[in-house]
């Protein structure tokens, strides 16, 4: 089976903002500090990858965090089959390909 290889490299700085927890989620807001940062990328329907931040980084709930990566990153390699590039190629189409 053939099929056309892409390649994605995620690289990750710093990470900005407030921790919001989900309602009922049951997370313990003051066990936030000892918990990994970590950032979550799915891409189509490819397992879950995950890239968690250097040692020593940690999650403030009382005010804005930034957590810093470093730029730490995770290549990441897929095919798509030609079946699907060919069909999509016939009917004049771009493939689409979503980021989100």
């Amino acid at each position: 089976m053939g099929g056309a290889l892409f390649t994605l490299e995620l690289i990750a700085e710093c990470l900005r903002g407030p921790v919001l927890l989900p309602a009922g989620s049951g997370i313990d807001s003051s066990k936030l500090s000892s918990a990994l940062p970590t950032l979550g990328l799915r891409l189509l329907d490819l397992p879950l990858e995950l890239l968690e931040a250097p040692e020593g980084e940690a999650y403030n709930p009382v005010v804005s965090s930034c957590i810093c990566f470093g730029g730490c990153g995770k290549a990441l390699v897929f095919e798509l089959p030609d079946q699907l590039l060919h069909e999509y190629e016939s009917r004049g189409r771009p493939l689409p390909l979503w980021l989100l």
